[in-house]
C-alpha cells in the first residue's frame, strides 16, 4: 500500500485498540493487525515514522503508542 494507505490503516488499528479499553497499543499488536491485510513491515514502520514525525500518535513507552 501507499504510505497514506499505510498510515490510516495504522491510525484505525491504534484507535481500535484504544476503544477496546488498552492504555497503549504494543507494535506487536500493530504489526499483527496489519500483517494480517497485507501491509509489510517496512510499509509499517514507514508509517509509524511519518505519524510520529507528523505528531498523529506519540510512544509513551518503548514500542507502545497512542494517538493524538
Amino acid at each position: 500500500p501507499l504510505l497514506a494507505v499505510a498510515c490510516q490503516l495504522l491510525l484505525i488499528t491504534v484507535e481500535s485498540e484504544l476503544a477496546k479499553g488498552e492504555s497503549v497499543v504494543t507494535l506487536e499488536k500493530i504489526v499483527s493487525e496489519m500483517d494480517a491485510n497485507g501491509v509489510l513491515f517496512e510499509e509499517i514502520d514507514e508509517a509509524i515514522e511519518y505519524l510520529l514525525m507528523n505528531g498523529s500518535i506519540i510512544e509513551v513507552e518503548d514500542n507502545c503508542f497512542v494517538s493524538i
